[in-house]
């Protein structure tokens, strides 16, 4: 059998790889020797199971390339299928709107996103970023994340468009400029890809319904007094609520003074609820300091709160003060200090102090000093010289009154001294949070005023706080008291009696918080646990022997606010206590912050016996304690 009939055999279907080689051996060996050797080429003979792998390797080869070459072609129709289908650059968003909006007025913008491709968009959203002065009137079915909204789409059909209004306001100054972000987030049909999409659209503020206006001093030398005036406006057709001024002062001002007080610290005041077309003004007073040519820009805010403490502005004015240098200095204190709280009949002791800094003598200087305050006994003030103007609430000194002033040379100082009571009774006096606003001045004609600024004028201010007026007192009784007491009067030895003991509190000028009353009582005192009105919190400290009367938050009006409370205390007399008249409270000490003043208020009474002074029906003999 010669090769090529092998070959053939080896295709047929019935073919088995035994019966050709039986067939192959028994016909190679019936050639001769040399002839075998011949159709080899010399070399020995391949077995048929060599020849049988190298063919199956072949084919397995083959059919490995054809496979590569047929997932080539699937990935690359794939790819050209899906090139096709979907490309990023047909979905787009867009923000819709006006580009000028007023302040505080709610706007209409559309987002609007539009799907050209030949495959649906899987869970779409548009997330939309804001500024804090931008406030959004979110869906129910939003996220809502700090600055941040996420909008759910779904789904976006393929070759079509959609659009999701919303609608908010924006707050500020005129002329800020301001910005709405979006992100449109999205996978393809058939692809767990995420894909994105951000655009921005700029807006402009134009106006505010809430007007703004700012007037500072154009300069002012180290130390003086500087004033700002703060007049607002609602200009609208709506009624602003629960609104703020909010003041940023120069970092060397220091504030003195304001009407209205602040509500926060000493730069936020509350102007409460702004009917439309209603005006409103909030005035500060401080000193400010500063080198020759500095500026110190001073910015006021009108607007409210939001829920998580931040302040949104509706708008807002900065204003700028120059520093110039005035060759005079005036400074004040009182009672040798700066910081000072008083109370009703005390006597302040003022004193001014004077200098010339410059290098040239100064002719013709006056000294002047205000009065900002109602609660001053003018008719006791004690001074050396000077005139009083009784109109204007004014001290003069001039070179008749102190020879000094009439040229005060380079260097030379001075000071002047007067005292003045505070009245010993304000009730005629309305409202609260009393305090005594002095300015003190120094001008000379040899000061000059520089073109286009106000003279410069040395001056100085001092406020003093008038401290809330607390008044203690105890009261102990046995008959009519709020609560009845029992056992013998007077009290035997061996057995109790009770007594009540009534704490009266009063108030006026300033809130207070924190307010309590503790009353220490003798060993041989105890509490009953009765007290009236029962509304009070009263609570008892066995181991001290302590009474704590918890008053909290103490309001002042306009007018004296009084609190009250009774308590019940039993004593069991001892043989060491007769003939005696045995306490039955040692002290009662209240102690509370006054809010005005920022300082600790404290009032003392003393001892309680069973002599029961202010009960009208205990006589002489019902008090002493019996066998």
């Amino acid at each position: 059998m010669g090769l090529q009939d092998l070959n053939e055999n080896l295709y047929e279907q019935k073919f088995e790889t035994k019966d050709i080689e039986t067939k192959y051996e028994a016909e190679v060996a019936s050639k001769p020797q040399d002839f075998q050797a011949k159709e080899w080429g010399g070399a020995t003979r391949p077995s048929i199971q060599s020849v049988n792998e190298s063919f199956v390797q072949k084919r397995k080869w083959l059919l490995m390339g054809v496979g590569i070459v047929g997932v080539i072609a699937l990935v690359a129709g794939a790819f050209f299928v899906r090139k096709m289908l979907f490309v990023d650059t047909k979905v787009s968003l867009s923000i819709e709107g006006p580009k000028n909006v007023a302040s505080a007025e709610s706007v209409l913008f559309s987002l609007s996103y539009t799907n050209t491709n030949w495959v649906s968009l899987h869970n779409v959203e548009i997330i939309l970023s804001y500024p804090k002065s931008f406030r959004l009137d979110s869906s129910e079915k939003w996220t809502v994340a700090d600055a941040k909204t996420t909008i759910p789409i779904g789904d976006i059909s393929p070759r079509s468009t959609g659009r999701v209004d919303i609608t908010g306001k924006f707050f500020g100054a005129k002329g800020d400029l301001s910005a709405l972000a979006a992100t449109l987030q999205y996978s393809p049909s058939q692809m767990s890809e995420v894909f994105s999409y951000d655009t921005r659209y700029g807006v402009t503020i134009s106006t505010s319904p809430l007007s703004l206006e700012v007037s500072a001093p154009q300069s002012a030398g180290t130390g003086d007094t500087v004033e700002y005036l703060v007049n607002f406006e609602n200009q609208g057709d709506g009624k602003f609520s629960n609104i703020r001024v909010k003041a940023e002062y120069p970092d060397t001002f220091t504030f003195v003074s304001s009407d209205p007080a602040p509500s926060e610290g000493t730069s936020v005041f509350s102007v409460g609820d702004i009917p439309p077309k209603t005006a409103g003004k909030v005035r500060v007073t401080g000193t400010l300091t500063g080198e020759r040519g500095e500026v110190k820009p001073v910015k006021f805010s009108i607007g409210y709160l939001q829920g998580d403490g931040n302040f949104l502005s509706y708008n807002e004015v900065t204003q700028a003060t120059r520093m110039s240098a005035s060759p005079l200095l005036i400074t004040q204190s009182v009672n040798d200090s700066r910081d000072v709280t008083t109370t009703l009949g005390s006597v302040l002791t003022y004193r001014i102090s004077y200098k010339n800094s410059g290098n040239i003598g100064l002719r013709d200087a006056i000294v002047t000093f205000d009065f900002d305050t109602a609660i001053l006994d003018f008719s006791r003030m004690q001074k050396r010289s000077g005139y009083f103007d009784t109109e204007k609430n004014r001290l003069i000194w001039k070179a008749s009154d102190i020879p000094q002033l009439a040229v005060l040379d380079p260097g030379e100082s001075g000071e002047i001294t007067f005292t003045v009571p505070v009245l010993d009774q304000v009730q005629d006096i309305p409202g609260k949070h009393f305090g005594i606003r002095t300015i003190a001045r120094i001008d000379s004609p040899d000061i000059p005023t520089p073109e286009g600024s106000n003279k410069i004028i040395a001056s100085n201010t001092l406020s003093v706080r008038l401290g809330s007026a607390i008044d203690l007192a105890v009261k102990g009784r046995y008959y009519d008291a709020p609560i009845e007491n029992t056992g013998p009067i007077p009290p035997m030895v061996g057995m109790q009696t009770t007594y009540a003991l009534t704490f009266h509190l009063t108030n006026s000028f300033n809130d207070l918080s924190g307010a309590k009353v503790v009353a220490s009582l003798p060993s041989g005192v105890r509490f009953t646990g009765k007290i009236s009105p029962d509304s009070e919190t009263v609570t008892f400290n066995s181991r001290t022997n302590e009474l704590i009367w918890d008053i909290g938050n103490f309001s002042a009006g306009g007018d004296e606010v009084s609190r009250d409370v009774t308590v019940q205390v039993a004593m069991i007399p001892g043989p060491s206590d007769v003939d005696e008249s045995p306490r039955l409270m040692i002290r009662a000490v209240f102690s509370a912050k006054d809010s005005f003043t920022n300082e600790e208020v404290k009032r003392e009474q003393g001892e309680q016996t069973t002599a029961l002074s202010d009960d009208p029906k205990m006589t002489s003999a019902g008090y002493q304690v019996k066998k």
